[in-house]
């Protein structure tokens, strides 16, 4: 399918991903740490 996949450890985290890169799809935990 050609997917690729990020994850991120805790909220800060995933908010320096989308900060820098290119997302078409995000799913997040609300619970996530951070």
């Amino acid at each position: 399918m050609g997917l690729e996949i990020e994850a991120a450890v805790n909220g800060y985290e995933a908010i320096e991903k989308v900060m820098t890169e290119s997302f078409d799809l995000i799913f997040m935990d609300i619970k996530m740490p951070g």
